[in-house]
């Protein structure tokens, strides 16, 4: 039999991992076994990997919506950035790749109210990418992008490393973060237990901070929406 005794223990343990739990979430991409699907992501990695810009658009739906060109005439101001500006399509070609390997989760039908019907269609199954994206909410949140990442007790690689956490959300104001004296940036993080760390921006969701969306146009897997936040 359960005492009264017991039972408030419990509840305070319970308690108490709700609190604590604020600084911390596992997420996973979801397994998706649409074979049709798993080629077109493979295809796109390709793509994206050798930055070959004409592969690419060909996976790329013509009624592309993105922020980086406008919703109007975008596949072909895409296009214009990525062969003309070296730079520029380096830089944006390795962020998608990074977004894609991490893995699709089915868009949340909840958020489909935030896109254009023309884009997303009615009641098509769209993936999006990273999976991590719907965690990541505000500026409060960041998603740690590597395995086994250091978590260190100050800003600089000099610190004590007082942990390791790999590809997790965990609590963060990034308007706080820091440059060592190497100029190295830096971000404070809160972890589950309540204790606070540093980790570098760099391994950080700040530094590929990107939304891709795909669904089937004419039976053919498509881009249909690419979205860059501040650091895309």
């Amino acid at each position: 039999m359960v005492t009264m005794k017991a039972l408030a223990k419990l509840l305070i343990v319970l308690l108490f991992s709700s609190i604590c739990s604020f600084g911390q979430t596992t997420v996973k991409p979801d397994v998706i076994t649409d074979t049709s699907f798993v080629d077109f992501r493979n295809k796109l990695s390709v793509a994206l990997k050798n930055k070959n810009v004409d592969d690419f658009l060909l996976l790329v739906s013509d009624t592309i919506a993105t922020d980086l060109c406008g919703m109007h005439s975008a596949k072909k101001c895409l296009y214009n950035h990525l062969k003309y500006d070296t730079g520029y399509a380096r830089s944006w070609m390795d962020r998608m790749l990074f977004v894609v390997e991490q893995g699709f989760v089915v868009f949340s039908e909840k958020d489909k109210f935030l896109i254009e019907e023309r884009i997303i269609g009615r009641k098509d199954i769209v993936y999006e990418a990273p999976y991590y994206f719907r965690n990541v909410t505000n500026i409060y949140d960041l998603f740690l992008t590597e395995n086994n990442q250091k978590i260190y007790a100050m800003p600089t690689y000099a610190s004590k490393v007082i942990t390791s956490l790999s590809k997790t959300v965990v609590k963060s104001n990034i308007r706080n973060d820091s440059n060592d004296s190497m100029g190295n940036r830096w971000c404070k993080i809160v972890m589950k237990n309540g204790k606070v760390g540093y980790v570098p921006y760099n391994d950080t969701s700040q530094e590929v901070d990107c939304q891709l969306l795909v669904r089937k146009i004419k039976g053919e897997w498509r881009v249909v929406y690419y979205e860059s936040r501040p650091k895309c």
